[in-house]
């Protein structure tokens, strides 16, 4: 849909070139992705995912609960340090297609 606005806005500007106005484009183009979880860690474990090159991949599952409800998350790397189990934390993370960044993790 923001393809055919964008063709659309860039066809209109194409037949009002000589209209003698000026014009200008705006928009939010790239939104964040970035996400927060917070809740107790109840459980970890690693997890190796082997990629079409045949390079191993670390990735960490996190599961945190709050108000009862498990989340689980996959994160990139080796992330056994950061968390422990019964440990109160807010966390930012970038997801992505296999395993999220994690940007932060705090205790709260």
């Amino acid at each position: 849909m923001a393809r055919l606005l964008l063709i659309f806005v860039i066809s209109l500007s194409l037949l009002c070139d000589g209209c003698g106005g000026s014009w200008a484009v705006a928009g939010n183009w790239g939104t964040s992705t970035t996400k927060h979880v917070s809740g107790v860690v109840s459980g970890m474990y690693l997890q190796y995912l082997t990629d079409l090159n045949g390079i191993v991949q670390t990735m960490t599952v996190v599961t945190f609960v709050s108000s009862g409800v498990p989340t689980p998350v996959t994160f990139c790397g080796d992330q056994t340090g950061v968390f422990q189990e019964n440990e109160n934390v807010t966390v930012t993370y970038d997801p992505g297609t296999a395993c999220a960044d994690l940007i932060s993790a705090h205790k709260v």
